[in-house]
């Protein structure tokens, strides 16, 4: 699954993993992923791709996912794992879920490939992780996402 992963979602994802060791964790989770796409979405390369809806600022999502982290405790790692720089990380099974329903998406779509666009609709289809709490409790409206990104990818 993960050798499907573009360049793009492959950075969303190293992303994802330096989030993890800021948190102190060795488990990457939805809310990791969320990070890594609100930091790639961020990026004045791909500031023009993130959905309008998704207009989030890193630092709010951040305080978000710890104070929510706090609460929840982790789920279980799997066994898929993900390697960056020698360092390897391990998802929650919600993450690795969150993977899965990348790849049908966009197989759906018909694309060879998963690019952060996937990702985000894969977390927001996955809808009970962290990652979705945390976007919830921003206000984000899940449903206009998931519609603007199907949108922009035509």
């Amino acid at each position: 699954m993960l050798e499907r992963l573009s360049d793009r979602a492959g950075e969303v994802l190293e992303s994802a993993q330096r989030e993890v060791r800021r948190l102190n964790e060795n488990v990457i989770g939805t809310e990791h992923i969320l990070l890594g796409l609100v930091e790639y979405y961020s990026t004045s390369r791909f500031v023009d791709r993130a959905p309008e809806s998704l207009k989030v600022s890193i630092e709010s999502v951040r305080e978000e996912v710890e104070k929510t982290i706090g609460r929840a405790g982790r789920s279980p790692a799997g066994v898929l794992t993900f390697r960056y720089h020698h360092e390897e990380s391990y998802f929650t099974q919600r993450a690795e879920k969150l993977l899965e329903l990348s790849v049908d998406e966009a197989r759906q779509l018909g694309r060879g490939f998963i690019a952060p666009e996937h990702l985000l609709l894969g977390l927001v289809r996955e809808g009970e992780g962290i990652g979705v709490q945390v976007l919830v409790s921003l206000g984000v409206d899940l449903s206009e996402v998931r519609q603007e990104v199907l949108s922009q990818l035509g």
